[in-house]
């Protein structure tokens, strides 16, 4: 009589009962070869796969005629064209849905695509080796213009590019005089991140700008001289781009003393 000797962890060999002729039973363990353990695997067809590309032409609902009998521990999926969804060893298991560049990790003897007729769609996947569990996504490289992009965006709050215009020192400007101004291009909308002044005196200023059509302005008063420098990422026209075609200002209020020196800039973007 011959019995299969099994542990946790594969086949170790076979357990032989042979009759001594005194009325006994001797058990021989007899291990299994290389060959004979391979052939086990083959008998459970556990094939250890490397890629593999599968249409989504045929619809699938994951039952067990459709089961894809790969062994591993480790999906990547490379590309998908269309959607499709993955059930791991029993089909009662729940889907997971598939994405490009997704990575699953967890043991799995084998698994089933899940997925509507797509004549055009199909599924790459890397299959390997590890031993733990993680359902993630590998971020792929980005070029040097996306990145910059996605650095205005984080800092602005925009896709934009905010400059200084830098205006020369004024001696003694008159009320309402410009220390500093910039045109908005054409087409595009205008957004003041930040301003510099510096007055020998006090006095008040105007940030000006028109949106809609409408004149705007902000008041920024000096008790006393000064300099004052202030940069935000909102910017403080907000919800009221400059209007192309027009100018965003810094004018002075009040008249200046004799011999006083001015000067503002501006931090400006526009998208």
């Amino acid at each position: 009589m011959v019995m299969g000797g099994a542990l946790a962890g594969g086949i170790v060999g076979y357990i032989v009962a042979k009759n001594t002729g005194n009325g006994k039973t001797e058990l021989i363990v007899q291990p299994a070869t290389p060959a004979s353990n391979m052939e086990e695997m083959k008998r459970k067809a556990l094939i250890a796969y490397g890629s593999v590309t599968i249409s989504l032409a045929t619809a699938r609902t994951g039952i067990n005629s459709e089961a894809m009998d790969i062994l591993g521990d480790f999906i990547s999926v490379r590309t998908l064209v269309g959607s499709a969804q993955i059930i791991l060893n029993e089909p009662e298991n729940t889907p997971i849905p598939l994405t490009a560049n997704m990575k699953i990790r967890t043991p799995f003897y084998r698994f089933f695509i899940v997925n509507t007729a797509q004549p055009l769609g199909t599924v790459t996947m890397d299959i390997g080796r590890n031993n733990m569990f993680e359902v993630g996504f590998e971020v792929p490289q980005i070029d040097a213009a996306t990145a910059l992009m996605l650095s205005q965006y984080t800092r602005w709050g925009r896709v934009i590019n905010p400059s200084w215009i830098h205006a020369v020192e004024v001696v003694a400007p008159l009320a309402g005089a410009t220390l500093v101004t910039k045109a908005v291009t054409a087409a595009m909308s205008g957004y003041i991140y930040g301003f510099f002044i510096s007055s020998g005196e006090a006095n008040n200023f105007l940030i000006n700008w028109t949106s809609g059509g409408v004149a705007k302005s902000k008041r920024i008063v000096f008790s006393a001289l000064g300099s004052v420098e202030a940069i935000d990422t909102v910017p403080l026209n907000e919800g009221l781009p400059a209007d192309a075609g027009t100018n965003v200002t810094i004018t002075v209020v009040t008249a200046a003393g004799a011999g006083i020196v001015y000067q503002a800039n501006l931090l400006y973007g526009e998208v």
